[in-house]
Protein backbone atom coordinates (compact mmCIF):
# COMPACT_ATOMS: atom_id res chain seq x y z
CA UNK A 1 0.00 0.00 0.00
CA UNK A 2 1.51 3.19 -1.11
CA UNK A 3 2.00 5.98 1.38
CA UNK A 4 0.28 9.91 0.86
CA UNK A 5 2.63 12.80 0.50
CA UNK A 6 2.28 15.41 2.78
CA UNK A 7 1.02 18.89 1.37
CA UNK A 8 4.92 20.34 2.31
CA UNK A 9 6.25 17.45 0.61
CA UNK A 10 3.77 17.93 -2.15
CA UNK A 11 5.02 21.74 -2.54
CA UNK A 12 9.06 20.59 -2.37
CA UNK A 13 8.45 17.93 -5.20
CA UNK A 14 6.83 19.68 -7.28
CA UNK A 15 9.27 22.78 -6.92
CA UNK A 16 12.62 20.02 -7.79
CA UNK A 17 10.56 18.81 -10.99
CA UNK A 18 10.05 22.33 -11.99
CA UNK A 19 13.85 23.20 -11.40
CA UNK A 20 14.66 19.86 -13.47
CA UNK A 21 12.49 20.78 -16.04
CA UNK A 22 14.03 24.07 -16.62
CA UNK A 23 17.29 22.83 -16.55
CA UNK A 24 16.12 20.16 -19.66
CA UNK A 25 14.16 21.86 -21.61
CA UNK A 26 15.02 25.56 -20.52
CA UNK A 27 13.01 28.18 -18.72
CA UNK A 28 9.40 28.88 -19.81
CA UNK A 29 9.42 25.71 -21.72
CA UNK A 30 6.28 23.05 -21.22
CA UNK A 31 8.60 19.31 -20.89
CA UNK A 32 6.25 17.37 -23.84
CA UNK A 33 7.14 14.16 -22.36
CA UNK A 34 7.10 14.47 -18.24
CA UNK A 35 9.00 11.89 -16.11
CA UNK A 36 7.06 9.51 -15.09
CA UNK A 37 7.44 8.60 -10.99
CA UNK A 38 7.57 5.29 -9.67
CA UNK A 39 4.72 5.06 -6.88
CA UNK A 40 5.78 6.49 -3.34
CA UNK A 41 9.37 7.80 -4.93
CA UNK A 42 8.47 11.52 -4.97
CA UNK A 43 7.34 11.93 -1.26
CA UNK A 44 10.76 10.21 0.04
CA UNK A 45 12.95 12.39 -1.69
CA UNK A 46 10.54 15.34 -0.27
CA UNK A 47 11.12 14.64 3.40
CA UNK A 48 14.61 13.41 3.22
CA UNK A 49 15.27 16.91 1.54
CA UNK A 50 13.12 18.60 4.25
CA UNK A 51 15.23 16.20 6.73
CA UNK A 52 18.69 17.74 6.08
CA UNK A 53 17.04 21.43 5.87
CA UNK A 54 16.52 20.76 9.79
CA UNK A 55 19.17 19.15 11.24
CA UNK A 56 21.55 22.16 9.33
CA UNK A 57 19.84 24.62 11.06
CA UNK A 58 20.23 22.71 14.08
CA UNK A 59 23.61 22.30 13.34
CA UNK A 60 24.33 25.62 13.43
CA UNK A 61 22.20 26.34 15.97
CA UNK A 62 24.42 24.27 18.47
CA UNK A 63 27.20 25.68 17.24
CA UNK A 64 26.42 29.24 18.34
CA UNK A 65 24.60 27.49 21.49
CA UNK A 66 28.22 26.05 22.25
CA UNK A 67 30.10 29.25 21.24
CA UNK A 68 28.31 31.52 23.41
CA UNK A 69 28.59 29.02 26.28
CA UNK A 70 32.61 29.21 25.45
CA UNK A 71 32.27 32.96 25.64
CA UNK A 72 30.27 32.86 29.39
CA UNK A 73 32.41 30.78 30.65
CA UNK A 74 35.78 32.32 29.71
CA UNK A 75 35.14 35.93 28.66
CA UNK A 76 35.50 38.14 31.19
CA UNK A 77 33.97 42.25 31.65
CA UNK A 78 34.54 44.88 33.52
CA UNK A 79 32.22 45.89 36.42
CA UNK A 80 32.07 49.37 37.38
CA UNK A 81 30.83 51.21 40.07
CA UNK A 82 29.10 54.76 39.22
CA UNK A 83 29.94 57.50 41.71
CA UNK A 84 28.88 61.17 41.45
CA UNK A 85 31.12 63.61 42.54
CA UNK A 86 32.64 67.50 41.52
CA UNK A 87 35.82 68.95 41.06
CA UNK A 88 37.51 70.52 44.12
CA UNK A 89 41.15 71.88 44.83
CA UNK A 90 43.63 69.14 46.25
CA UNK A 91 44.25 71.41 49.70
CA UNK A 92 40.27 72.32 49.73
CA UNK A 93 38.24 75.46 49.79
CA UNK A 94 39.53 78.04 51.76
CA UNK A 95 36.44 79.83 53.92
CA UNK A 96 35.95 83.10 54.04
CA UNK A 97 34.18 83.57 57.18
CA UNK A 98 32.17 86.93 59.05
CA UNK A 99 34.16 88.35 61.21
CA UNK A 100 31.14 90.00 63.72
CA UNK A 101 27.36 90.06 63.21
CA UNK A 102 25.45 92.09 60.97
CA UNK A 103 23.34 92.18 57.59
CA UNK A 104 24.49 91.43 54.77
CA UNK A 105 24.61 94.63 52.36
CA UNK A 106 26.38 93.97 49.63
CA UNK A 107 27.99 90.90 47.79
CA UNK A 108 30.98 92.43 45.73
CA UNK A 109 31.23 89.49 43.41
CA UNK A 110 29.75 86.20 42.32
CA UNK A 111 30.74 82.72 41.88
CA UNK A 112 33.46 81.66 39.44
CA UNK A 113 35.27 85.03 39.88
CA UNK A 114 38.99 85.54 40.39
CA UNK A 115 40.10 87.31 43.42
CA UNK A 116 42.87 88.65 45.15
CA UNK A 117 44.19 88.05 48.47
CA UNK A 118 42.35 90.46 50.51
CA UNK A 119 39.67 91.55 48.07
CA UNK A 120 36.56 92.57 49.27
CA UNK A 121 33.78 89.83 48.99
CA UNK A 122 30.95 90.84 50.89
CA UNK A 123 29.64 93.92 52.76
CA UNK A 124 27.71 93.90 56.25
CA UNK A 125 25.46 96.76 57.49
CA UNK A 126 27.93 98.93 58.80
CA UNK A 127 26.14 102.33 59.64
CA UNK A 128 26.20 102.86 63.27
CA UNK A 129 29.62 102.40 63.30
CA UNK A 130 29.95 104.63 60.39
CA UNK A 131 28.42 107.28 62.76
CA UNK A 132 30.40 106.69 65.38
CA UNK A 133 33.68 106.92 62.92
CA UNK A 134 32.88 109.76 62.26
CA UNK A 135 31.84 111.27 65.32
CA UNK A 136 35.11 110.16 66.79
CA UNK A 137 36.61 111.68 64.03
CA UNK A 138 35.30 115.15 64.62
CA UNK A 139 36.46 114.47 68.46
CA UNK A 140 39.93 113.49 67.55
CA UNK A 141 39.85 116.51 65.60
CA UNK A 142 38.34 119.08 67.80
CA UNK A 143 41.13 118.09 70.42
CA UNK A 144 44.16 118.82 68.25
CA UNK A 145 43.09 122.04 67.65
CA UNK A 146 41.88 122.41 71.22
CA UNK A 147 45.19 120.73 72.54
CA UNK A 148 47.24 122.78 70.51
CA UNK A 149 45.46 126.11 71.65
CA UNK A 150 45.65 124.80 75.30
CA UNK A 151 49.58 123.82 74.42
CA UNK A 152 50.34 126.93 72.94
CA UNK A 153 49.54 129.05 75.99
CA UNK A 154 50.49 126.71 78.72
CA UNK A 155 53.82 126.87 76.97
CA UNK A 156 53.41 130.96 76.73
CA UNK A 157 52.68 131.34 80.80
CA UNK A 158 55.20 128.87 81.58
CA UNK A 159 57.97 130.50 79.65
CA UNK A 160 56.83 133.71 80.73
CA UNK A 161 56.52 132.53 84.42
CA UNK A 162 60.14 130.90 84.15
CA UNK A 163 61.78 134.32 83.05
CA UNK A 164 60.61 135.97 86.13
CA UNK A 165 61.26 133.10 88.75
CA UNK A 166 65.00 133.55 86.57
CA UNK A 167 64.89 137.80 87.01
CA UNK A 168 63.90 137.30 91.04
CA UNK A 169 66.59 134.49 91.10
CA UNK A 170 69.05 137.32 90.07
CA UNK A 171 67.80 140.03 92.48
CA UNK A 172 67.86 137.45 95.28
CA UNK A 173 70.94 136.15 93.93
CA UNK A 174 72.70 139.91 94.51
CA UNK A 175 70.83 140.50 97.41
CA UNK A 176 72.52 137.59 99.03
CA UNK A 177 75.89 138.62 98.20
CA UNK A 178 75.65 141.58 99.66
CA UNK A 179 74.13 140.61 102.97
CA UNK A 180 77.09 138.00 102.86
CA UNK A 181 79.85 140.97 102.49
CA UNK A 182 77.03 142.65 105.55
CA UNK A 183 77.39 139.60 107.44
CA UNK A 184 81.35 139.62 106.95
CA UNK A 185 81.59 143.36 108.08
CA UNK A 186 79.21 142.83 111.03
CA UNK A 187 81.58 140.11 112.33
CA UNK A 188 84.28 142.07 111.83
CA UNK A 189 82.87 144.77 113.43
CA UNK A 190 81.75 142.84 116.13
CA UNK A 191 85.16 141.77 116.89
CA UNK A 192 86.64 145.21 117.00
CA UNK A 193 83.83 146.44 119.53
CA UNK A 194 84.78 143.29 121.62
CA UNK A 195 88.25 144.14 122.06
CA UNK A 196 87.33 147.77 122.60
CA UNK A 197 85.42 146.49 125.56
CA UNK A 198 87.96 144.64 126.79
CA UNK A 199 90.37 147.60 126.60
CA UNK A 200 88.39 149.54 128.37
CA UNK A 201 88.13 151.80 125.36
CA UNK A 202 84.83 150.63 124.94
CA UNK A 203 81.51 149.82 126.08
CA UNK A 204 79.78 146.04 126.08
CA UNK A 205 76.71 147.91 125.11
CA UNK A 206 78.58 149.33 121.68
CA UNK A 207 79.70 145.44 121.72
CA UNK A 208 75.97 144.17 122.28
CA UNK A 209 74.33 146.04 119.81
CA UNK A 210 77.24 145.08 117.38
CA UNK A 211 76.30 141.56 118.13
CA UNK A 212 72.38 142.24 117.30
CA UNK A 213 73.24 144.00 113.98
CA UNK A 214 75.27 141.06 112.89
CA UNK A 215 72.92 138.28 114.18
CA UNK A 216 70.12 140.57 111.83
CA UNK A 217 72.27 140.73 108.72
CA UNK A 218 72.85 136.83 109.32
CA UNK A 219 69.11 136.38 109.48
CA UNK A 220 68.37 138.46 106.19
CA UNK A 221 71.18 136.19 104.29
CA UNK A 222 69.36 133.21 105.65
CA UNK A 223 65.56 134.68 104.78
CA UNK A 224 67.49 135.73 101.06
CA UNK A 225 68.85 131.71 100.91
CA UNK A 226 65.34 130.48 101.90
CA UNK A 227 63.76 132.57 99.17
CA UNK A 228 66.30 131.12 96.33
CA UNK A 229 65.71 127.60 97.66
CA UNK A 230 61.70 128.26 97.14
CA UNK A 231 62.35 129.75 93.99
CA UNK A 232 64.31 126.97 92.47
CA UNK A 233 61.57 124.48 94.10
CA UNK A 234 58.82 126.78 92.22
CA UNK A 235 60.72 126.58 89.14
CA UNK A 236 60.62 122.66 89.48
CA UNK A 237 56.91 122.77 90.42
CA UNK A 238 55.68 124.93 87.20
CA UNK A 239 58.13 122.52 84.91
CA UNK A 240 56.16 119.58 86.45
CA UNK A 241 52.68 121.20 86.24
CA UNK A 242 53.16 122.00 82.66
CA UNK A 243 54.42 118.69 82.00
CA UNK A 244 51.87 117.15 83.72
CA UNK A 245 49.13 119.11 81.73
CA UNK A 246 50.59 118.35 78.47
CA UNK A 247 50.79 114.88 79.06
CA UNK A 248 46.76 114.83 80.43
CA UNK A 249 45.97 116.52 77.12
CA UNK A 250 48.51 113.90 75.07
CA UNK A 251 46.46 111.15 76.91
CA UNK A 252 43.19 112.78 76.21
CA UNK A 253 43.89 112.73 72.27
CA UNK A 254 45.14 109.00 72.64
CA UNK A 255 42.33 108.01 73.84
CA UNK A 256 40.06 109.46 71.53
CA UNK A 257 42.86 108.27 68.55
CA UNK A 258 42.32 104.85 70.21
CA UNK A 259 38.85 105.12 70.54
CA UNK A 260 38.55 105.89 66.52
CA UNK A 261 41.09 103.45 65.67
CA UNK A 262 38.86 100.72 67.56
CA UNK A 263 35.12 102.19 65.32
CA UNK A 264 37.82 101.55 62.04
CA UNK A 265 38.53 98.72 62.96
CA UNK A 266 34.84 97.32 63.28
CA UNK A 267 34.47 98.29 60.48
CA UNK A 268 37.23 96.96 58.64
CA UNK A 269 35.48 93.58 60.54
CA UNK A 270 32.24 94.47 58.52
CA UNK A 271 34.14 93.97 55.13
CA UNK A 272 34.48 90.20 54.05
CA UNK A 273 37.59 89.77 52.27
CA UNK A 274 39.49 86.80 50.58
CA UNK A 275 41.82 84.64 52.43
CA UNK A 276 43.92 83.85 49.35
CA UNK A 277 43.88 84.33 45.63
CA UNK A 278 42.11 82.27 43.28
CA UNK A 279 38.22 81.37 42.37
CA UNK A 280 35.04 81.87 44.28
CA UNK A 281 34.07 78.43 44.28
CA UNK A 282 30.19 79.66 46.16
CA UNK A 283 28.63 82.27 47.79
CA UNK A 284 26.52 80.53 50.89
CA UNK A 285 24.65 83.97 52.14
CA UNK A 286 22.39 86.94 50.04
CA UNK A 287 21.97 90.13 50.76
CA UNK A 288 19.80 91.07 53.34
CA UNK A 289 20.76 87.68 55.49
CA UNK A 290 21.74 88.72 58.91
CA UNK A 291 24.79 86.25 59.43
CA UNK A 292 26.74 85.71 62.83
CA UNK A 293 30.45 85.98 63.65
CA UNK A 294 32.30 83.16 62.49
CA UNK A 295 29.91 82.04 59.44
CA UNK A 296 31.01 81.19 56.09
CA UNK A 297 30.14 83.51 53.74
CA UNK A 298 31.90 82.12 50.48
CA UNK A 299 34.32 79.42 49.71
CA UNK A 300 37.33 80.17 47.48
CA UNK A 301 39.89 77.92 46.28
CA UNK A 302 43.16 78.20 46.12
CA UNK A 303 44.88 78.54 42.18
CA UNK A 304 46.86 74.84 41.92
CA UNK A 305 45.52 71.87 40.42
CA UNK A 306 42.30 70.10 40.89
CA UNK A 307 41.40 67.17 42.34
CA UNK A 308 37.97 64.37 42.24
CA UNK A 309 36.00 63.72 45.19
CA UNK A 310 32.94 61.49 44.60
CA UNK A 311 30.61 59.58 46.74
CA UNK A 312 30.41 55.85 46.19
CA UNK A 313 27.54 53.29 46.81
CA UNK A 314 28.60 51.62 50.60
CA UNK A 315 27.43 48.09 48.96
CA UNK A 316 30.56 48.33 46.67
CA UNK A 317 33.23 49.57 49.54
CA UNK A 318 34.67 46.31 50.19
CA UNK A 319 35.92 46.60 46.42
CA UNK A 320 37.03 50.49 46.19
CA UNK A 321 40.62 50.94 47.14
CA UNK A 322 43.96 53.05 46.08
CA UNK A 323 44.93 52.56 43.13
CA UNK A 324 41.85 51.75 40.94
CA UNK A 325 41.35 53.46 37.70
CA UNK A 326 38.17 54.99 36.75
CA UNK A 327 36.81 57.08 33.82
CA UNK A 328 35.18 60.76 34.34
CA UNK A 329 32.52 62.06 32.94
CA UNK A 330 31.32 65.81 32.78
CA UNK A 331 27.40 66.15 32.59
CA UNK A 332 28.12 70.00 31.12
CA UNK A 333 30.34 68.62 28.74
CA UNK A 334 28.79 65.75 26.33
CA UNK A 335 30.91 63.10 25.89
CA UNK A 336 30.59 63.08 22.15
CA UNK A 337 31.76 66.31 21.61
CA UNK A 338 34.55 66.48 24.31
CA UNK A 339 35.38 62.83 25.81
CA UNK A 340 36.12 61.33 28.86
CA UNK A 341 38.60 61.87 31.25
CA UNK A 342 40.60 59.31 33.56
CA UNK A 343 41.57 59.56 37.00
CA UNK A 344 42.83 57.21 39.69
CA UNK A 345 41.88 56.35 43.13
CA UNK A 346 44.08 57.58 46.05
CA UNK A 347 41.84 57.34 49.22
CA UNK A 348 38.82 55.36 50.42
CA UNK A 349 37.46 56.79 53.45
CA UNK A 350 36.93 54.17 56.17
CA UNK A 351 33.78 55.40 57.19
CA UNK A 352 30.76 56.43 55.62
CA UNK A 353 29.34 59.61 54.77
CA UNK A 354 28.11 62.33 56.56
CA UNK A 355 24.79 63.51 54.69
CA UNK A 356 26.42 67.34 55.33
CA UNK A 357 29.61 65.95 54.05
CA UNK A 358 27.60 64.63 51.16
CA UNK A 359 25.86 67.65 50.48
CA UNK A 360 28.75 70.21 50.94
CA UNK A 361 31.00 68.49 48.05
CA UNK A 362 27.43 67.85 45.73
CA UNK A 363 25.58 71.13 46.71
CA UNK A 364 22.31 68.89 47.18
CA UNK A 365 21.24 66.41 49.35
CA UNK A 366 21.50 62.87 48.09
CA UNK A 367 18.76 60.13 49.54
CA UNK A 368 18.81 56.49 49.00
CA UNK A 369 22.15 54.07 50.67
CA UNK A 370 24.59 55.05 52.96
CA UNK A 371 27.55 56.62 50.49
CA UNK A 372 31.31 56.32 50.82
CA UNK A 373 33.88 59.17 49.97
CA UNK A 374 36.06 58.37 47.55
CA UNK A 375 39.37 61.13 46.73
CA UNK A 376 40.72 60.67 42.82
CA UNK A 377 43.32 62.40 41.40
CA UNK A 378 43.06 63.09 37.60
CA UNK A 379 45.61 62.40 35.22
CA UNK A 380 47.13 65.30 32.75
CA UNK A 381 46.76 63.50 29.45
CA UNK A 382 45.14 65.46 26.59
CA UNK A 383 41.66 64.91 27.04
CA UNK A 384 42.16 66.50 30.86
CA UNK A 385 44.22 69.46 29.36
CA UNK A 386 41.16 69.85 26.19
CA UNK A 387 38.55 69.83 29.27
CA UNK A 388 40.07 71.69 32.24
CA UNK A 389 39.91 75.03 30.09
CA UNK A 390 36.06 74.55 30.26
CA UNK A 391 35.60 73.33 33.83
CA UNK A 392 36.00 75.08 37.27
CA UNK A 393 36.00 74.05 40.21
CA UNK A 394 32.83 72.39 41.86
CA UNK A 395 31.43 70.88 38.46
CA UNK A 396 29.73 67.62 38.97
CA UNK A 397 31.38 64.74 38.19
CA UNK A 398 30.26 60.95 36.93
CA UNK A 399 32.91 58.74 38.07
CA UNK A 400 32.97 55.19 36.66
CA UNK A 401 35.04 53.33 38.98
CA UNK A 402 36.69 49.55 37.19
CA UNK A 403 36.39 47.90 40.55
CA UNK A 404 37.22 44.36 39.17
CA UNK A 405 36.46 41.33 36.68
CA UNK A 406 33.85 38.71 36.12
CA UNK A 407 32.62 36.16 34.10
CA UNK A 408 29.92 36.70 31.95
CA UNK A 409 28.16 33.48 32.80
CA UNK A 410 28.15 34.84 36.79
CA UNK A 411 26.44 37.70 35.65
CA UNK A 412 23.91 36.01 33.89
CA UNK A 413 22.91 33.21 37.09
CA UNK A 414 23.13 36.57 39.09
CA UNK A 415 20.33 38.13 36.94
CA UNK A 416 18.40 34.98 36.89
CA UNK A 417 18.79 34.56 40.69
CA UNK A 418 17.24 38.11 41.17
CA UNK A 419 14.65 37.36 38.54
CA UNK A 420 13.35 34.16 40.67
CA UNK A 421 13.87 36.22 44.19
CA UNK A 422 11.46 38.84 42.67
Amino acid sequence: MSQRPSPLGQRVADSARAVELSAVHGVGTPNPLPRAWPPGAEPAAASYRVNALGWAVLGVLGSALVSLLLVACLGRVEVTTTALGALRAQSGPRPALARTAGRVMKLSVQPGALVLAGEQIALLDATELLVQVQTRQAQVEWLRELHAAAGKVARESHDVSLRALEQKEVVLSARRRLKERAVQRGRARVANLDALAAQGAGTHQDALSGRAAADATRDELLLISQQLADISFERAERRRAFETDELVRREQLHDAETALDEARSLVELSVIRAPEPGQLESLLVSEGQVIQAGDVVARVVPNGKLGLVAFAPSRDAAFLAAGLGASVEFPSLPVTDFGKGRATVTRVAGDLALPAEAREVLGREVAGEPLVRVELEIEDDASWRRLSTRLRSGAAVIVRIETRKRRIITLVFDFLRNWLDA
